[in-house]
């Protein structure tokens, strides 16, 4: 009755994670910022998915005599699956950079499945020494995952998780065919269930909304800095305003850094004003993140200059810069507050249509940066 009660009660748990999880990959698959990491989503989703097929089904052939070996190989091969997938969703992470792996992903997973279904009709699933290969190759696959994550210089949690289980296979599988395995068949449920919270972790990191840092001074675009808030949260992008920031962990310059780096659309504001000036820098806050910005990504940069203003010399010799012919940009003239409001719609819909495959993000603690004085 305890083992029974156990179980149920962990496979329920297991079951409402991960409807839940999958809730929140397809609520993103629209708004996402790294849209080209739904693959792995799908795929890496789809491996918990057949690891609970594969948890019932083990479950069944423990406690019943009818067809036990029919369930254990079947079991077996869905163990087989899941590396498969996890495989595939590796390389899924790697395709950005490498357009073969796209092109082999298919020809891997037709391959596996055939050669899977080949072994399910055989005792070699079963077999001691396909036990071990099957407990080393999943070993590889989750340090190879963990390694990928890190990467992406995501919350190192989830990378930890991916590590402690690829280094865990070996002892899994030496407790599954010992009279120690009653010890598995309690545990291993419960460890799944702290796997997948990290991978929810990992995939709210990953598959995050678009970002937006807006650069400006503040005393002489107090109006303009509130019509661009307006702007971004009419698209329903996350953020928050600097005046509400609250207390962080980092100092000024550090934060501004972080952010003017791992933003997805910088919005840059020029006045009158030139800003507070960084002594240890010699130019100003605001020139300070734009060219943080455009080392890291020129391609994210939009810039927003007020007509019918005095501009103090600095700020002048700034937008010369920003205007240059070979290495400046087009920039988008505004006369008020509305005017740019609007123009920012338009600008970042248009971003956000075409700009298909962004930089992973970083949190650090805020969705929309907006800097200066």
């Amino acid at each position: 009755m305890l083992f029974i009660v156990c179980h149920s009660i962990s496979f329920v748990i297991f079951a409402v994670t991960v409807f839940g999880a999958a809730r929140k990959v397809f609520r993103r698959r629209k708004t996402a910022a790294n849209a080209w990491l739904l693959t792995f989503a799908y795929l890496s989703l789809s491996a918990f998915v057949l690891w609970a097929i594969q948890y019932v089904i083990l479950l069944i052939g423990s406690v019943s005599s009818v067809q036990r070996n029919v369930l254990l190989s079947t079991g077996l091969w869905l163990g087989v699956m899941q590396n498969v997938v996890w495989i595939v969703a590796i390389f899924s992470l790697h395709s950005k950079h490498f357009s073969r792996v796209s092109l082999a992903v298919p020809l891997l997973v037709m391959i596996s499945i055939v050669l899977a279904l080949i072994a399910y009709q055989t005792t070699v699933l079963a077999s001691g020494p396909f036990n071990q290969i099957d407990a080393l190759a999943a070993a590889t696959i989750f340090i190879l995952l963990g390694i990928s994550i890190v990467q992406f210089r995501v919350t190192k949690l989830s990378a930890a998780a991916f590590f402690i289980h690829g280094y865990s296979q070996w002892i899994w599988r030496y407790l599954w065919f010992t009279p120690l395995a009653k010890i598995q068949i309690f545990l291993f449920p419960f460890w799944h269930i702290a796997l997948l919270v990290a991978w929810i972790g990992l995939i709210s990191e990953l598959l995050v909304t678009f970002r937006v840092m807006i650069s400006s001074t503040v005393k002489d675009l107090a109006q303009e800095r509130e019509a661009a808030d307006r702007a971004i949260r009419t698209l329903n992008l996350e953020g928050f305003r600097a005046e509400t920031i609250g207390s962080r962990p980092y100092t000024p310059k550090r934060l501004c850094a972080v952010w003017a780096e791992q933003c997805n659309v910088f919005i840059l504001i020029i006045g009158e004003r030139y800003g507070h000036i960084i002594k240890s820098e010699g130019r100003s806050v605001v020139e300070f993140e734009y060219d943080v910005a455009h080392k890291h990504d020129p391609g994210k940069i939009l810039v927003y200059v007020k007509d019918g203003v005095t501009r103090e010399p600095k700020l002048q010799q700034f937008l010369n810069r920003l205007e240059d012919f070979e290495e400046g940009y087009v920039t988008s003239s505004f006369t008020n507050a509305d005017d740019l409001r609007k123009k920012i719609e338009c600008d970042v819909s248009e971003l956000l249509a075409t700009q298909v495959k962004p930089k992973p993000i970083n949190q650090v603690g805020a969705a929309r940066h907006v800097s200066g004085s």
